[in-house]
């Protein structure tokens, strides 16, 4: 598995629909080649497999923002 990176377009895309900027640290991770750009999920990466149904996730993705406030926050508390 390998990062890919994010170019400055598709950051400021995100930036503009309410994601932040993160880095995943080398200091933290010591097999990483490199800091890596990537993009604050504030802790809730979602994986699915590649063959699950678009509307699964979508709902699966509404729940999770119709229950936000009920999701304790990170270490960071936003």
């Amino acid at each position: 598995m390998r990062f890919l990176g994010i170019d400055e377009q598709h950051f400021a895309a995100l930036e503009r629909e309410g994601f932040r900027r993160a880095k995943i640290e080398k200091s933290r991770f010591e097999r990483l080649p490199a800091d890596i750009a990537a993009v604050d999920f504030s802790g809730w990466p979602i994986f699915t497999r590649v063959d699950a149904p678009d509307l699964l996730i979508r709902k699966f993705c509404e729940a999770m923002v119709a229950r936000r406030d009920a999701i304790p926050l990170g270490r960071e508390g936003q």
